[in-house]
């Protein structure tokens, strides 16, 4: 089977699959996305491992051990085949790896499709309680992740320090497109409320990767700390240490670095959006467009 057809026998699986599960969900008195989270659960390696479906030895969508054996090379995919392995198409790593890239896209439209019927204004004036909503949905979780991890470092399970504040980072994530797609479900994306969490969840999220890369920073070196240098930051940090920085000092430059390269970010953001995007925005809100965008 070629990858094309896998491609398009696993999107017709999941996509019906998916409808159905979001019309239960409803019927259930829950949101639609509800019911396509447990689906993925169930379609994915938790429960069912639809990417390693077959039949005998013929694998529906590759099969993970089908790409095992091809990594290898052609003659080693062959002896595979000939002692009994699975055949069949191309990887299931491949093919997942095309249904990731598909699934971005639908975020994306997904997330242009909140933004316009987003309104910016609006969401000015509940900027404030978005922040402290935002701010506390930082805090809690952190606080939260970190003592779990003390908690279960104290019964004997081998964690330190670092690793218990990196659940407790993890825990800070949200997804702003599960929020604005409920929202939009529920048509309260207009709302005062709706304006509040999905403005909240932005900030969450930017704050969330402000608390990530400071975490980072303070990483211990680990086993592949001698390794090449592949970053800006990792070649201004060797420098650092070949100039026999070490200690509090070495923390402090890597800190202010981090924040000057944010600092950086920012003010390249915002450029862009004043000098580049909002001319472009408005030249196209000239055209005489009769159609809708969607």
């Amino acid at each position: 089977m070629t990858h094309l057809l896998q491609l398009l026998l696993l999107l017709s699986i999941v996509l019906l699959t998916a409808k159905y599960a979001g019309y239960l969900s409803v019927k259930i008195g829950q949101p639609m996305v509800f019911g396509k989270i447990a689906l993925g659960l169930i379609l994915g390696p938790t429960i069912l491992d639809i990417i390693n479906w077959h039949i005998g030895g013929f694998y529906f969508f590759g099969g993970m051990e089908h790409g095992a054996a091809l990594a290898h090379g052609a003659e080693a995919a062959a002896q595979h085949i000939a002692s009994g392995g699975p055949i069949g198409g191309y990887t299931g790593e491949t093919l997942l790896h095309s249904f990731k890239d598909m699934a971005e896209i639908g975020v994306l439209l997904l997330m242009f499709m909140a933004g316009l019927e987003t309104d910016l204004n609006q969401m000015m004036k509940v900027g404030k309680v978005a922040l402290w909503a935002a701010i506390g949905g930082v805090i809690a979780p952190l606080l939260a992740g970190f003592g779990s991890g003390i908690a279960f470092k104290g019964l004997g399970l081998e964690l330190d320090i670092y690793e218990c504040l990196f659940i407790g980072t993890i825990l800070t994530a949200t997804s702003v497109s599960i929020s604005a797609q409920t929202l939009m479900e529920l048509k309260r994306l207009k709302s005062k409320e709706g304006m509040t969490i999905l403005g909240a969840a932005v900030i969450d999220d930017v704050v969330g990767i402000i608390v990530l890369s400071f975490v980072i920073a303070f990483k211990p070196a680990g086993p592949g700390g001698a390794e090449a240098p592949e970053k800006l930051l990792d070649w201004i940090m060797m420098g650092v240490e070949n100039a026999g920085i070490s200690g509090g000092a070495e923390s402090a430059i890597r800190i202010g670095l981090l924040i000057v390269m944010m600092a950086a970010f920012f003010f390249i953001a915002v450029s862009a959006d004043r000098w580049f995007i909002r001319p472009v925005v408005k030249a196209f809100d000239r055209m005489p467009i009769t159609q809708g965008l969607l």
